[in-house]
């Protein structure tokens, strides 16, 4: 129990600030750490989540990019290519850039 408490602070950076940081051997205060830590977990991930697909626009992205309707596969050097065409209608944004 103390190695599994020393090692949940340390993972999730809660810090060592209880006076008896390992409980004296009590079972409920890892358990009730450990659900602590899942559900902030959690309820991080859904709070990204949100705000990422918020600032992302998919669907209004998704309008702006073309691709060919036609493609080919294509021997070169021994090695077989499948290419096609992609075309980004904004200008502002390049899907690759050179380096």
């Amino acid at each position: 129990v103390k190695a599994y408490l020393l090692s949940l602070e340390t993972m999730m950076t809660i810090g060592y600030g209880v006076p008896d940081p390992y409980m004296n051997g009590c079972w409920q205060g890892p358990f009730v750490l450990t659900t602590q830590v899942l559900v902030n977990l959690i309820l991080s991930a859904i709070l990204i989540g949100v705000i990422f697909q918020g600032i992302a626009r998919p669907q209004s992205r998704a309008c702006t990019i073309l691709c060919s309707q036609k493609a080919i596969i294509r021997c070169i050097d021994g090695a077989y290519y499948f290419m096609f065409r992609v075309c980004d209608l904004r200008s502002q944004h390049a899907l690759a850039e050179p380096h």
